[in-house]
């Protein structure tokens, strides 16, 4: 490591630093090196067309070719190449000739007069034009900046990923490479956009979407020529790039963008400083940049946006607070000190604050409170925001207040001078003022520190003589009261980690029932649901962040931390019927308050009235102060209730998430039944009701909702009204299109339904009646069967949607206890959808209620050789809602013929801890000398944590301890058992571990912390440690430590 004067400062002022940037250096060098030894991708997934502006850049051109041509994704394939020489006078054409002449076919040169980058870069986008590009994906990459070695094949691979979502564009990682003294570094601001080694796709619509630089960002090139987007020409200095990616996004608001983190863009800061970004001087005392750029770049976009869009979107608010952030905050020490003041006049400069105030008006208050992703936009820039362009917002009269660590920070900031006094318990402080100035404004900072420990009491502040308000920790107070001894209030959090609608309906109940017993409310706002684990895609799975649905005011007063409490589903609130006064006396020093609920307050609370209590919900929810946006939302779905009538009936199909996910393979779950919905029911309950009426569909299988109004149009020609709500085009994602939705339904005279769902809850909710009507109240289950069998085949569903209706037809044979004719339509769903693992595990069990082991067997032994589906049917097999198929199993004796029925039995058996586990896991290996069968069971059970938890030596001596019930006092019976499960374990289950170490399959460990938590575990490992105590002698106070541990486990779970 060579030492120069600047890096022996360096490693003088801190030394941590200093080894740690030569670390990382070192990495980055070797990750590059070991980047060049990965395999080509000859085949991309897409194609793309680089447009690169060159000008005087000769020196860097070597660079920029071969970090192009030596493409991890093959380049003479995939990679197109549009040079504009803008008029160079350098050597910069010759070289571009050079690799043209190499790569023909790849490289277009083309000349023009110097006219700028803008113009260059159009010229290029109209070649591409004229000469019919199929390239979908078009790039600007500057010819003095370079690429890694991985940055196409990341993009493509990105694509390929997210091919089903329609992507805008792409945007890179942008790495500053500094040229002068050879560094890599990631200082650029919106790195906070990037998650780790991640794409992340973003709605164009939401305030993570953002992007300032076209050359690192991949444009989709039919949505440029579709809406005619080119570069304005007219910006003469800087924001041209940010201009352009504005453009973009205004103008596919409905579309999506993704960020990919290792796809590296390097851009050179050239040691002369002649880089875009480097001469600051020059910038700075060049007028343009106060009044063109804001004026042709900003307010242009502003424009262009209330133009398009009649509302500026998050995305568009947060892109106008980034630029100005970056080009003027950023800026204001050097800005003040630099001559512009003597450049610009008077009016220019009143024109300047005129502009950006103009611009400020349509940026929410919250938009600029909340922003704490880009660097130095700290509280002091904010109020300085606040106060010098949004002179209407309350914000900047206030006074901020902030704890730090152990010190209370007070700044107030203004443009006139003002008599400023802390008081402080007993003692007044008078506050001096300090000027900062940005252009010919001048600000007076009021700025105080104060020892938390000094404060024995209470702060409040006066501002000439008059009391201010204060924002201390989201709230507006006259004083700050830090009594330690403040009694805290019971509260009612929603802390619900489910979809969308059942949060709203949780915040709802909440704030019900915080009014209803004097309580508190809070909410927490999750960023993940709990519905990923059933791989279900539909509405409101993927969250919208908070700031997009409500008002700040509202975030600000009811919003907790997430690390400050955990998720919970507010089950135990209404786990039995309760008074209200039963809810309100509760122990505040045991018991801060109840996590609220989505259930209906009048099911488990006496003495309210449900009709009463449903206009009061309705009540709250009106009062909600849902963010601009979602109040369009509303009002759409008033618009949309005039196309088709006030007065209409709704049918809700609420089965997508059913049928298309996971749950569908949980056959005994309360969800099936609660929300699946077969078309053929919804056909034969619209001909009972739907005459004379306006009929609403209301489905997330739009493929399926348009096949019954087909099947309408084709048997029942102009005798119903029916329409279908489909993907709105004003609704960006799926949860404004939930939202707007779920308000439409609220609006419906009766929704027809299976049984009530969180979206049908919200609705009735919303409507502040009961609305809601279950079609198994009309149609009885023979009806639904008839009506499945009539319409299945006229319907012409997919084959899904046609599995699960005659399944529907299985479980309803079940429920009449007509066993055959249920196994007889399980085999007809199966024919339909053969990967439903579900209907698997239910023809099993109606094999096994029809007493027809043969088919039961042939059903497992089919599946048994392919791991992967087996490890699913077991897995399935030991979810909690099939509990009856497992007792079922256990109950009855298999013969040894029957190999795959006693496999299955085996696995139920250890899944349940039964002490008879090992004894017929030993019969077993002595009927069957299969290898396959020992070793097959033991690498799905090590496969399967629950299983797997319950194999464990410790867990299964401890289970047969707790389960012997007066046998514990027969010595005899314990250590016979526990000798069989020590045979078992040392024997069988080690012999097993080991050929399943052999494969890299097992590990012993990857639960271990899962299983010391039950007490079963921790009785095993006591028995374990008492067993390998010297002499023994650990039995002689065994007993007391068994009372023992019992006690402390009791005590800990109480």
């Amino acid at each position: 490591m060579i030492f120069n004067s600047r890096k022996l400062k360096k490693f003088k002022a801190n030394p941590r630093l200093f080894f740690k940037d030569a670390i990382k250096k070192k990495i980055f060098y070797l990750g590059s090196m070991y980047k060049k030894y990965l395999p080509k991708k000859y085949k991309a997934f897409a194609r793309y067309t680089i447009v690169s502006a060159v000008y005087n850049v000769e020196k860097y051109l070597d660079d920029f070719f071969n970090s192009i041509i030596n493409q991890r994704l093959d380049f003479k394939a995939n990679i197109f190449m549009i040079l504009v020489d803008d008029g160079s006078t350098d050597n910069s054409a010759n070289i571009i000739k050079k690799y043209q002449k190499k790569y023909p076919k790849n490289i277009v040169y083309i000349y023009k007069e110097n006219g700028g980058q803008a113009s260059a870069r159009n010229l290029g986008l109209k070649y591409m034009q004229e000469n019919e590009y199929k390239t979908p994906w078009v790039t600007f990459t500057d010819p003095d900046d370079f690429l890694d070695i991985n940055y196409f094949y990341s993009i493509d691979s990105a694509l390929q990923n997210y091919q089903d979502s329609k992507i805008s564009f792409v945007a890179s990682q942008l790495i500053f490479y500094y040229e002068k003294i050879k560094v890599f570094n990631n200082d650029n601001v919106l790195k906070f956009l990037f998650g780790k080694n991640d794409i992340k796709l973003v709605n164009n619509s939401s305030l993570e979407c953002i992007q300032l630089s076209a050359p690192s960002t991949f444009i989709n090139y039919d949505l440029l020529v579709d809406k005619n987007i080119v570069f304005d020409e007219s910006i003469k200095l800087c924001s041209e790039d940010a201009n352009f990616i504005a453009r973009i996004m205004i103008n596919s608001l409905n579309y999506q963008s993704l960020y990919v983190d290792n796809a590296l863009y390097f851009y050179r800061r050239r040691s002369d400083g002649s880089s875009t970004m480097g001469n600051q001087d020059a910038i700075l005392n060049n007028k343009n940049f106060y009044i063109n750029t804001v004026e042709r770049a900003y307010v242009g976009i502003l424009n262009e946006t209330l133009r398009i869009n009649t509302f500026v979107p998050l995305s568009i608010q947060r892109w106008f607070l980034c630029l100005y952030i970056l080009q003027f905050i950023h800026l204001r020490k050097a800005i003040n000190k630099s001559k512009i003041l003597h450049i610009l006049s008077k009016s220019e400069v009143y024109y300047f604050f005129q502009m950006w105030e103009q611009i400020f008006y349509y940026i929410q208050d919250e938009i600029i409170l909340l922003e704490n992703d880009i660097v130095l936009f700290d509280v002091f820039e904010k109020i300085l925001t606040f106060l010098l362009f949004k002179p209407k917002s309350k914000y900047h009269q206030y006074v901020f207040v902030d704890k730090k660590n152990d010190k209370i920070q007070i700044l107030y900031l203004s443009l006139n001078q003002c008599k400023v006094k802390i008081c402080v318990d007993d003692e007044v402080i008078y506050l001096n003022a300090q000027q900062e100035l940005f252009l010919d404004k001048k600000i007076f900072k009021y700025h105080y520190e104060i020892q938390l420990e000094d404060i024995r009491n209470k702060i409040y502040i006066k501002i000439n003589d008059e009391y201010a308000d204060i924002l201390y920790e989201k709230q507006i107070l006259k004083f700050v009261n830090f009594n330690k001894i403040n009694v805290a209030k019971a509260a009612i959090v929603s802390a619900k980690p489910d979809g969308f609608g059942m949060r709203l309906s949780s915040m709802l109940v909440g704030l019900y029932l915080s009014k209803k017993l004097s309580f508190n409310f809070y909410f927490l706002w999750p960023k993940t649901t709990d519905l990923e684990q059933y791989n279900i895609r539909n509405h409101g799975v993927s969250l919208p962040d908070v700031s997009t649905v409500f008002k700040f005011n509202f975030i600000d007063k009811y919003l907790l931390d997430n690390g400050k409490i955990k998720e919970n589903y507010g089950t135990e609130i209404w786990s039995k019927k309760r008074t209200v006064e039963e809810l309100k006396n509760i122990n505040l020093q045991e018991q801060w308050g109840w996590f609220s609920t989505e259930q209906n307050p009048s099911e488990w609370i006496y003495n309210i009235d449900k009709e009463k209590c449903l206009q009061e919900l309705s009540f709250i929810y009106k009062n909600i102060p849902f963010s601009y946006r979602f109040r369009e939302l509303m009002f759409l779905a008033d618009e949309y209730l005039g196309k088709i009538g006030k007065d209409f009936i709704a049918i809700h199909i609420r089965s997508g998430d059913v049928v298309f996910s996971d749950t569908k393979n949980l056959i005994f779950h309360p969800m099936m039944e609660e929300r699946y919905f077969p078309y053929e029911i919804a056909i034969e309950l619209i001909k009972n009701i739907g005459l004379n009426q306006n009929v609403v569909i209301f489905g997330q299988d739009q493929q399926s909702n348009r096949k019954l109004i087909d099947f309408f149009k084709k048997y029942h020609k102009n005798e119903f009204n029916i329409f279908v709500v489909e993907k709105n085009e004003k609704c960006h994602d799926d949860n404004e299109q939930m939202f707007f939705e779920v308000n439409l339904l609220s609006k419906a005279k009766a929704v027809y339904s299976s049984k009530e769902s969180a979206f049908s809850r919200l609705a009735m909710y919303i409507a502040g009646k009961n609305i809601l009507i279950s079609y198994h109240s009309i149609l009885d289950q023979k009806i639904q069967i008839n009506a499945i069998k009539k319409y299945g085949n006229l319907l012409k569903l997919d084959n899904i949607q046609r599995s699960m209706s005659y399944f529907f037809i299985a479980l309803h044979y079940y429920n009449l206890k007509e066993f055959l004719k249920s196994l007889d339509y399980t085999r007809q769903a199966i024919n339909f959808d053969v990967e439903n693992y579900g209907y698997i595990l239910f023809l099993i069990y109606s094999c096994l209620l029809t007493n027809n082991l043969q088919e039961a067997e042939q059903v497992i032994c089919c599946n048994m050789d392919n791991f992967s589906v087996f490890k699913k049917i077991l897995f399935y097999l030991c979810h909690w809602s099939n509990l009856r198929i497992r007792e079922k199993i256990i109950e009855l004796n298999f013969d040894n013929t029957f190999y795959g029925l006693n496999f299955l039995k085996m696995v139920v058996l250890f899944e349940k801890g039964d002490p008879m586990a090992s004894k017929f896991l030993d019969k077993m290996l002595k009927r069957n000398k299969d290898k396959d069968f020992w070793e097959r069971f033991y690498l799905i059970c090590f496969l399967c944590p629950d299983v797997k938890l319950k194999l464990h030596l410790s867990y299964r001596l401890g289970y047969i301890l707790i389960h012997s019930g007066i046998k514990i006092f027969n010595p005899f019976y314990l250590i016979d058992s526990f000798r069989n499960e020590l045979v078992c374990y040392r024997i069988r289950i080690n012999k097993t571990k080991e050929i399943l170490d052999k494969t890299m399959i097992f590990n012993d460990e990857s639960n271990v912390l899962k299983i010391k938590n039950h007490l079963s575990y921790k009785l095993g490992a006591l028995l374990i440690q008492t067993h390998k105590s010297r002499f023994k002698i650990g039995y002689c106070i065994l007993l007391f430590r068994i009372v023992k541990l019992f006690c402390k486990h009791y005590y800990k779970r109480k």
